[in-house]
């Protein structure tokens, strides 16, 4: 069926990848998701590309050329341009190398049907009138009691202000007074990868009745990666496929009909002549796109997270800042951009809370909020209980001292079993307690981190 054969690669290549893949998976397990600039070796690998981490690390050819193929399909990038820092940060994100690349159980395994516009058109149901299409954002003048934002003809006044929008687009806002120097230094080191993605159409699925997926990767086509895109129905048959990186930039340069040409010429040799004849083409070049301006999303060049990581995530005033690559877990992907939102909305009701200010309310709301008293009540709530409970605590362990008719009380079983047998079991009753927080803190850790009042870690 294919045109060409498989690469045939020496032995000791396939094992230098593995080892590639555990080294990096060993490092990416060692960058603190939350503030992957505080790392150790943080500076060492801020300061060099994934190229130059490559180079060093990787003694054949063959092992470097995977990770350039993997490089290009995950950030839409070369090695060259980004940091190797942040190559394990995103990585380790994610949960190691094969979780990214894997199409089973991995980041490439599910797709939205209708396509992922689908959630946006769904939410935009639901909230109805609140949403205002046709008026992009261009001028946000903001201090620290509210926001007044600009849009064409459309101005709206708010206390609180969340910008989700890649970060080269939120460069091109203008923003009175001016953000401060690390925000927008921070912006200027995060460009976005290229993808020019295409989907070719044609009448039958060819390559399932020949036993194949539709799943190609090559290392030396500028078509580097396709996957089967045929809808449920299972007609047409369509391959979707991603120029991306380098081959995207020099793709953006050709026509349309020599574009075209190159796709179908790799997809014949990947698929045989049968992939020659398509009944449709389409493609789409992210970096042309008016609101992306680039995909899949933004990364960080050398230097850019040890320098002005901490601006990534951190509000300015009423203004915060939430997208896919200010999360923790997933960075990149859709859950990341998820997480990023909820962090963002919990900044946003804690920052007015704190200035006296009621938190938006919806009809979704965990608590019901009414007023900014359920903030002071509840810890009002919190500390009583800290204190009676404290005070019981101390009664039960000192009556004796003050109150020596009441019996010897816990001191005094304490002591009948000896300094070694007391040690003992103080020891043990405080390790029963920290296994009972811990247990408790993983059972909190498991509800939503909207539906909890506090922190899994206020057991402590």
């Amino acid at each position: 069926m294919p045109t060409n054969p498989p690469t045939r690669w020496p032995p000791r290549v396939p094992w230098q990848i593995g080892g590639l893949l555990r080294e990096e998976n060993r490092l990416a397990r060692r960058i603190a998701a939350g503030e992957p600039w505080q790392a150790r070796q943080a500076e060492r690998l801020d300061g060099q590309t994934f190229a130059t981490w490559l180079q060093r690390t990787a003694y054949t050819a063959g092992g470097r050329s995977f990770f350039r193929l993997i490089t290009e399909a995950v950030f839409s990038a070369e090695p060259e341009d980004l940091s190797a820092q942040w190559a394990a940060f995103y990585i380790g994100a994610a949960g190691g190398v094969n979780a990214l690349i894997n199409t089973a159980g991995g980041a490439q395994q599910d797709r939205i049907e209708g396509g992922s516009q689908c959630i946006a058109i769904k939410l935009a149901e639901d909230l109805g009138d609140r949403v205002i299409l046709s008026a992009p954002v261009t001028d946000i003048d903001w201090d620290d009691a509210d926001v007044r934002i600009a849009a064409g003809a459309t101005t709206v006044r708010a206390r609180r202000a969340v910008i989700a929008i890649p970060t080269p687009l939120a460069a091109r806002i203008r923003f009175s007074p001016g953000l401060p120097g690390y925000r927008d230094q921070l912006v200027q080191r995060m460009p976005m990868g290229r993808v020019i993605k295409v989907n070719v159409v044609y009448a039958e699925c060819f390559w399932r009745s020949a036993g194949f997926s539709g799943q190609a990767n090559s290392d030396s086509r500028p078509l580097g990666a396709v996957f089967d895109n045929t809808p449920p129905g299972g007609a047409p048959g369509v391959l979707v496929g991603f120029l991306e990186g380098k081959h995207a930039d020099f793709g953006a340069r050709l026509d349309l009909a020599d574009r075209r040409a190159q796709v179908v010429g790799d997809l014949v040799g990947y698929f045989g002549p049968r992939a020659r004849n398509p009944i449709a083409y389409l493609e789409r070049n992210w970096a042309e796109e008016e609101f992306s301006r680039g995909c899949f999303g933004p990364f960080a060049t050398p230097g850019t997270l040890t320098r002005f990581g901490p601006a990534l995530r951190a509000h300015i005033g009423p203004l915060h800042w939430a997208g896919t690559e200010s999360a923790t877990r997933w960075a990149g992907y859709i859950d990341g951009a998820i997480e990023s939102g909820q962090r963002a909305a919990r900044e946003v009701a804690d920052g007015l809370i704190r200035t006296g200010m009621d938190p938006p309310c919806s009809k979704r709301s965990i608590l019901t909020c009414t007023d900014s008293t359920y903030h002071w009540y509840t810890c009002l709530m919190r500390w009583t209980i800290r204190l009676v409970g404290t005070a019981l605590v101390t009664v039960l362990l000192t009556y004796p001292l003050w109150a020596p008719d009441w019996g010897r009380g816990i001191q005094g079983e304490v002591w009948a079993l000896g300094w070694p047998g007391g040690l003992i079991g103080v020891l043990g009753f405080f390790g029963l307690v920290a296994l009972y927080c811990g247990q408790l803190q993983r059972l909190m850790s498991l509800v939503r981190p909207e539906a909890r009042p506090v922190s899994p870690r206020s057991v402590w």
